[in-house]
């Protein structure tokens, strides 16, 4: 895939492609085709219809934007004997008696540590290893296989492209491609020129017949008809099941609806229980209190008159200061807390009441739904 935004992920073109093709193998970054805007991106598949599929197209739709799409060719490599380090043939077509090292062309076992000898190509001479592309002779050995291929290109296996570098292009061809494909015979063209439209003995026409065509219009209308009413007897039979089930859940409905009203009924119940013992305990406490202030409030008055007595010695009338300041704040915190049951006990009245409206709201609407 060609030119893609450097903006749009890896990722988003993997999930792109996954949308539209299964066989997705692997995708990567090509390096070396990475600029400032965009890069290619290489992807391989596993199915051979889906592969032939999208370069047919030659276009790819990803985040509103089509992005041309074609086949990568890497670029033809050369197959080098890693005995001698000569191109053209392998190891066990090898003629060499003795491995040679790649980087200084000597013996590579004659027990000197070849990753630090000088690197020197017997090739041409040159600070390079044996088998690099820079050697000429591996470059003149390519060029010379390159211009053998393009001059006879039956020698490539059939279905099989060859990447072409680009001064050995002609006319704008990148790939090369074998002959012996197109010389193959096309096996479908022949059977179709076998034959002819127009020969009635090879194609024979069908004669009419209007009876058997009314047969077969009855037949087909009585198999409609017996489907129709095959059809409507299974309609029914859903629609009374369904009516049963109807049926049902209507019932388990009134009978959850019945069970919760009598449970309101009794938290309602329970509810009035509790209000009138609290308030028949805050009732009492509110009659029993006053008296207990009064009576502690005469017997402070009594002791203040006893205490101005002259006759009074000094110790006893301390008694009577310490009894009377006793008293009083007893007679205080009788009367705070008297006044705070009555607070408490008005604003528990009001949530009762409010308890007892809600109960009653949700009984209505239970009865309501009950009659429906």
């Amino acid at each position: 895939m060609k030119f893609v935004d450097n903006n749009i992920s890896l990722e988003e073109v993997k999930e792109g492609l996954n949308e539209q093709y299964s066989s997705l193998y692997t995708i990567e970054n090509m390096v070396g085709t990475m600029n400032e805007k965009a890069r290619h991106i290489r992807f391989d598949m596993r199915s051979t219809d889906e592969y032939e599929a999208i370069l047919n197209k030659g276009k790819f739709l990803l985040a509103g934007r089509i992005f041309d799409v074609d086949e990568f060719l890497p670029s033809p490599k050369l197959l080098i004997c890693s005995r001698c380090n000569y191109p053209g043939h392998m190891k066990k077509n090898c003629n060499s008696q003795i491995d040679i090292c790649r980087r200084c062309g000597e013996d590579r076992n004659n027990g000197v540590n070849h990753q630090e000898c000088i690197v020197c190509c017997t090739h041409c001479g040159q600070d390079h290893e044996m088998t690099s592309f820079r050697c000429a002779y591996v470059m003149g050995f390519r060029d010379e296989l390159l211009r053998k291929l393009k001059s006879d290109s039956r020698q490539l296996p059939p279905n099989v492209q060859l990447f072409l570098p680009l001064k050995y292009r002609d006319q704008g061809l990148k790939t090369l491609r074998s002959s012996l494909k197109k010389s193959m015979p096309d096996k479908r063209v022949q059977q179709h020129q076998v034959f002819n439209r127009n020969d009635q003995n090879m194609w024979p026409l069908l004669n009419s017949n209007s009876n058997s065509s009314q047969t077969f219009h009855q037949i087909q209308s009585c198999s409609v008809a017996n489907e129709i009413k095959v059809l409507q007897s299974e309609f029914e039979k859903i629609k009374s099941g369904n009516m049963t089930e109807i049926l049902k859940l209507k019932q388990d409905h009134a009978k959850q609806v019945q069970a919760t009203t009598q449970h309101i009924q009794l938290f309602n119940l329970q509810n009035k229980i509790q209000t009138e013992a609290i308030t028949d305990v805050y009732t009492t406490v509110c009659e029993v209190m006053p008296p207990i202030i009064q009576t502690m409030q005469l017997f402070h008055r009594i002791l203040e008159k006893q205490n101005a007595n002259v006759h009074v010695n000094e110790h006893e009338r301390q008694d009577n200061n310490r009894i009377l300041a006793e008293t009083l704040i007893t007679i205080n915190t009788l009367s705070d807390r008297l006044q705070l049951a009555n607070d408490h006990h008005q604003k528990l009245q009001t949530l009762m009441t409010k308890h007892s409206e809600l109960l009653i709201q949700g009984l209505s609407y239970l009865d309501q739904q009950l009659n429906e």
